[in-house]
């Protein structure tokens, strides 16, 4: 997680470990990840995700995120 601007946060290398995928994890842990950016005053959350990586682009777009 890094600062971009006052206003914006970028998430990178957000990974789960596999033996914890499927349990959910990855929602609460981006639920948590967007409270603390809420927390620190920040209006923008920003996600970098690799292009072959379609669970993880899937969930972002699950989660209200939009693709750009």
């Amino acid at each position: 997680l890094r600062e971009i601007d006052r206003r914006t946060m970028t998430l990178y290398d957000f990974t789960i470990l596999p033996k914890y995928r499927g349990q959910n994890f990855s929602k609460k842990a981006l639920h948590k990840v967007y409270n603390i950016c809420l927390e620190e005053g920040k209006k923008r959350l920003t996600l970098d995700v690799k292009k072959n990586n379609i669970i993880g682009y899937n969930l972002y777009m699950q989660e209200g995120f939009r693709g750009y």
